[in-house]
């Protein structure tokens, strides 16, 4: 922004990418904070909007070369959309509950399951994606570790009783974690569409 090559315009919405006869995109239409609408023509534009949105903001800006929304000649915006979904959880296992080997610390490991990468179970259906599982050691990076015993309760906590903290976090025991990773597959049933009906609270689609 110092060069005063760009310029931020916070609050804007934008609701249409025009294109001229020949195809070409040459200006992007927006609402501004107040509902105003303008445009900002250029010679080149970035549309990154992530996968839903940018579907809707191609799938509103139909033109003379492109009648089904930008780029959708063939009707593939927004079909086969892939995303990824996990979860996680966590525990801490204490060193006064097991034996020596456990106090010992190593090279940081993890363990991947994919046992369940393909779900060929009747009772799930159909054959289908699955997933990973991964079990893992909290990382020992120490300030990572330190950083959140630093507040307890929304208050600061200092001196002696974050020492106590930290000595008992990283001498008396250590954290593991279980995550589990489940990506999609491309599939023509798994899309996103403009609704004929609904209108958000700019009245777009």
């Amino acid at each position: 922004m110092a060069t005063g090559r760009c310029e931020v315009r916070p609050h804007a919405m934008t609701y249409k990418l025009e294109s001229d006869a020949g195809g070409k995109l040459v200006a992007a239409h927006y609402l501004d904070r107040d509902g105003q609408k303008r445009q900002v023509r250029a010679r080149l534009f970035a549309v990154a909007c992530q996968a839903i949105e940018t579907t809707r903001l191609l799938l509103m800006s139909p033109g003379p070369r492109h009648p089904q929304g930008l780029g959708n000649n063939h009707g593939q915006v927004g079909r086969n959309l892939i995303f990824a979904g996990g979860g996680s959880g966590s525990g801490r296992l204490s060193y006064a509950k097991f034996g020596a080997p456990l106090h010992e610390f190593g090279t940081f490991v993890n363990r991947a399951l994919q046992d369940w990468y393909e779900i060929d179970d009747r009772a799930f259906g159909p054959r289908q994606k699955g997933g990973t599982i991964d079990l893992v050691e909290v990382h020992p990076a120490p300030i990572a570790r330190a950083v959140p015993m630093l507040e307890e309760g929304g208050r600061l906590v200092w001196g002696k009783p974050l020492k106590r903290k930290l000595e008992n976090y990283f001498r008396y025991g250590r954290g593991v974690k279980i995550e589990a990773f489940c990506d999609w597959l491309p599939h023509d049933d798994c899309y996103v569409t403009l609704d004929p009906a609904l209108k958000d609270k700019w009245g777009l689609p």
